[in-house]
């Protein structure tokens, strides 16, 4: 440092002109504040009147467009307002076609979109950051396959599928047939378990030889440890019954410690809708309002119930499917060194978005998932094309992940997605690089918001960043919680529970949810100016966030 300032003399005239004139203009100001003073006194009214206050505002609003017109913002926004949409269209249409099945869990087309993911990444010139130098990382998942289609019969009458009940996605698997009378459940809040992981206030009920019906996800959890035939679960949204998600393969059948007992065991679980729920009520003596209120007046630790008096059958015929493979797809863009006396190239910052979905139906069926998440992948295509090709040099280094987040790993739910798993593919990497920011981009092409959603987990500093960005491109905000899929409902963990400390910001469209895991998801749906948008908002802060050292 010191044989770098003798090479530059120069460069000490500049600080020191400028602490030159900062004093010789307070003393000039403070000494004429002095002669006005004594000359003619302080009038308020002279000071504060229609003329110094227009000044003063003309002067903030001089002070907020040179704020917005010069510095880090305009110069990037410049290379962000070359993200086109309509690339980024074509992006989406191409991974949702049917070619790729939906990018299907278990499916050829998954791997086919994987390889077009891989080949994306290798022709806009990021290095592969994958296993063995290439840019996948191989992942094996489990899930439950349904065999045909589920089936619900009320007193002999059968129910339509996808719209009056679909299969329900359980912590556990769902399969198995029944036919029994149903009873209504309302299960207040467990909070204690025994030795066995049973919930203590709940061991002792046994509702074998009956099919019950509870209002809630989380009551048909409690369920899994209680003796019954089957569950039926009232869905609050309609839009679930039509949704599809990769069930789950955990086995709900165990021994207990040192016993040779049983607790759980498999049974069919459906969702059904409001309608259906009140034809099993007709002849109880009950409504749906009426079970609201059983439901919200059930205190903690406790259980109420009654028959219905409604006999139901119902069946879902599945198959484990155990070690499938599923592929991540990665690469990065290497940081320089940044600026002198600031290392940032060990500095990481992730992108990723999902690329795959749930299983193929019972029949083959493909929903092809296009705003969800098509067009996140195909935004983050585009975002990269345009760093490369605007001649954008990050400082720190960015890791791009189309990453599979269907089914289960190990037992464990791979939502969210943590880092350091992805960061052990490529040797060396875990070690490396310490984690600046972690930003996840979903369904940025469809919803019935005005904006983007950020989904900003706590963090502050990467929201404002994002509402920053997001203004400069046009495009307003608002900010949400934490993500949440109904197919991890029931899963506690999280990045930060795994020891993942780095900010964390999720970027979506307002209204995504309508379509989302629905066959009416479909590239029609899709706005490329929505696409733009988006585009321009996220390209502008990863551009920032790249290479600023204070964002």
């Amino acid at each position: 440092m010191r044989q770098y300032a003798f090479s530059y003399p120069w460069t000490a005239l500049y600080p020191a002109l400028a602490f030159f004139v900062a004093i010789l203009a307070f003393n000039l100001f403070g000494e004429g504040v002095r002669q006005l003073i004594e000359d003619v006194g302080v009038r308020i009214t002279r000071l504060v009147n229609r003329y110094t206050v227009g000044f003063t505002a003309l002067a903030l609003l001089l002070l907020t467009w040179m704020h917005g017109s010069t510095g880090a913002m305009r110069s990037y926004s410049v290379n962000a307002e070359t993200f086109d949409g309509q690339r980024a269209l074509g992006y989406t249409q191409e991974l949702s076609s049917a070619a790729f099945e939906g990018r299907a869990l278990g499916s050829d087309g998954m791997a086919a979109a994987s390889e077009w993911i891989a080949y994306q990444f290798e022709e806009l010139g990021l290095q592969a950051a994958g296993e063995e130098f290439t840019y996948f990382q191989t992942r094996i998942r489990d899930y439950e396959k349904l065999d045909s289609i589920p089936m619900l019969f009320i007193e002999g009458i059968p129910l339509a599928y996808r719209e009056e009940f679909s299969e329900f996605p359980g912590y556990t698997r769902i399969m198995g047939e029944a036919k029994a009378p149903v009873r209504f459940v309302a299960i207040g809040e467990q909070m204690r378990t025994n030795f066995y992981g049973r919930y203590i206030s709940l061991q002792d009920y046994d509702f074998s030889g009956e099919i019950v019906m509870v209002s809630t996800a989380l009551e048909a959890l409690y369920m899994t440890r209680i003796p019954h035939e089957g569950v039926l679960v009232i869905a609050d949204d309609p839009l679930d019954i039509e949704r599809r998600y990769t069930l789950s393969p955990r086995d709900p059948t165990d021994s207990a410690f040192g016993t040779n007992r049983q607790m759980g065991q498999d049974s069919p679980m459906l969702w059904i809708t409001k309608e259906v729920a009140a034809e099993i009520l007709r002849n109880s003596g009950h409504d749906l309002d009426g079970l609201r209120k059983i439901a919200e007046s059930t205190p903690t630790e406790e259980l109420v119930s009654f028959t219905t008096g409604t006999v139901v059958e119902m069946s879902v015929e599945g198959t484990v499917i155990e070690n499938e493979s599923a592929w991540n797809v990665i690469g990065h863009m290497p940081g320089t060194a940044g600026m002198p006396g600031h290392q940032m190239d060990d500095q990481l910052i992730v992108v990723m978005a999902q690329y795959d979905s749930s299983p193929l139906g019972p029949n083959g069926e493909i929903f092809p998932g296009t705003n969800d998440n098509a067009s996140g992948v195909a935004l983050m295509l585009e975002a990269i094309r345009i760093m490369q090709t605007s001649g954008y040099q990050p400082y720190r280094t960015f890791l791009f992940v189309a990453y599979s987040g269907e089914g289960l790993e190990w037992g464990e739910s791979v939502l969210p997605p943590e880092v350091f798993k992805l960061l052990q593919a490529k040797h060396g990497f875990s070690s490396a690089f310490d984690i600046e920011a972690i930003i996840e981009l979903r369904a940025l092409g469809s919803g019935s918001g005005e904006g983007l959603e950020l989904l900003t987990g706590g963090s502050l500093r990467l929201a404002n960043l994002f509402e920053d960005a997001a203004r400069h491109a046009g495009v307003s905000t608002t900010r949400g919680g934490e993500n949440v899929d109904m197919s991890v409902v029931f899963e506690t963990g999280s990045a930060r529970d795994s020891g993942e400390e780095a900010p964390r910001i999720g970027v979506t469209w307002e209204g995504w949810e309508a379509t989302s895991r629905m066959e009416t998801d479909t590239i029609d749906t899709i706005s490329a100016e929505k696409l733009e948008q988006s585009g321009r908002a996220v390209s502008l802060a990863l551009m920032i966030i790249g290479r600023e050292i204070n964002y």
